[in-house]
């Protein structure tokens, strides 16, 4: 339908953004999320506010800028590193030297529409820091998306005792980097014969992993379980009692606070939004995602934790992520990031 506008992506996107105008002369605020809805808010006219929430900036046309650890990574490694997430974006930087022009026009477009912007803020530390790097500005102050807590956070008792029951919850995609935490667990259970990796989740790399856990160990060590409705998943939270994760480059994670509310002990990356909800390692560990000693290393500390300190560690966590990422606390940086008071917009507040 936007063919007569031309064929180009920022020619479809200006025709989609002129059609949404007329519907928002009317707002006080026109608040953006993922991009491009930064390039569509940027490049029209508007009375009220146009904000941008950015969550990352668009990571295929800032990819280095966007993606700090994967490029010092793909600059630093062979060309036949075994790590997918590697792997994938040094493909993605290929394909991109072989259309350069195209490919700055679109980055040089989203620059100068998200600098038309009244506000632009972010997730995180790490998106500011990024989205400063690429746009020149964010506001300092972070309002991190507010997480729906579950009811939990009281479990009692060591964790392990028959073996650790370990979940890793995730779209199974290239830099979420679930081989290498795979590799990582079957090193760990030689060790650990007994313990157990459940992967919940889906995407394009299933099959691969799946043949990769094959590999490397029994085939009841490593479950991937795809997609599960709620009560399933709950049913594998109730039989772990650790939460990995070693994604690269993630501006949040929603993932590391709700398990945190279901009082698993957490293994994230040493970099990114994860590093600042475990507090820099406060929290739950924080390690090199591409060392699988790291991993082996943390999950035997785990192992042998003394039942008061597991129960420590996991109202700690709990109690960080309820006072930080849940509903009040967010919404009152949200007014304050805008501009907005509580009282004169209550229901916003709320």
């Amino acid at each position: 339908m936007d063919a007569r506008f031309g064929f180009s992506r920022l020619g479809k996107l200006n025709a989609r953004a002129q059609r949404a105008r007329p519907h928002l002369l009317d707002a006080d605020l026109v608040l953006a999320h993922n991009a491009p809805c930064n390039w569509m808010l940027g490049s029209i006219k508007l009375p009220g506010q146009r904000a941008w929430q950015c969550n990352e900036p668009p990571r295929l046309l800032h990819l280095r800028k966007a993606n700090p650890r994967l490029a010092a990574r793909v600059d630093a490694t062979p060309g036949g590193t075994v790590d997918l997430a590697t792997r994938s974006v040094r493909k993605v930087m290929q394909v991109g030297s072989k259309h350069q022009k195209q490919l700055q026009k679109r980055v040089l477009s989203d620059i100068a529409m998200t600098q038309q912007l009244d506000t632009v803020f972010a997730i995180s530390q790490f998106s500011r820091d990024n989205a400063r790097a690429i746009y020149g500005r964010c506001e300092e102050q972070v309002v991190y998306p507010f997480v729906r807590f579950s009811e939990g956070g009281t479990r009692q008792g060591r964790i392990g005792p028959d073996g650790l029951q370990i979940l890793v919850q995730t779209r199974l995609a290239p830099k979420k980097n679930v081989d290498s935490v795979i590799r990582g667990f079957a090193e760990y259970r030689k060790g650990d014969p007994r313990a157990t990796l459940h992967v919940v989740g889906d995407g394009p790399l299933r099959e691969h992993l799946q043949e990769l856990a094959q590999e490397l160990m029994p085939p009841d060590a490593c479950l991937i379980h795809g997609y599960l409705s709620t009560q399933e998943l709950r049913e594998v939270y109730d039989r772990c009692q650790v939460f990995v994760l070693l994604t690269i480059d993630e501006p949040f994670g929603m993932v590391y606070p709700e398990a945190a509310a279901r009082g698993l002990l957490i293994i994230g990356p040493d970099h990114g939004g994860p590093l600042e909800i475990l507090e820099g390692g406060e929290l739950g560990h924080c390690i090199d995602p591409f060392e699988s000693g790291a991993l082996v290393q943390a999950l035997e500390e785990l192992r042998t934790l003394s039942v008061d300190e597991v129960s420590r560690r996991r109202r700690a966590a709990d109690r960080s992520c309820r006072a930080r990422f849940g509903e009040e606390a967010v919404a009152a940086d949200l007014l304050s990031v805008l501009g907005l008071s509580a009282q004169a917009h209550p229901q916003t507040a709320t």
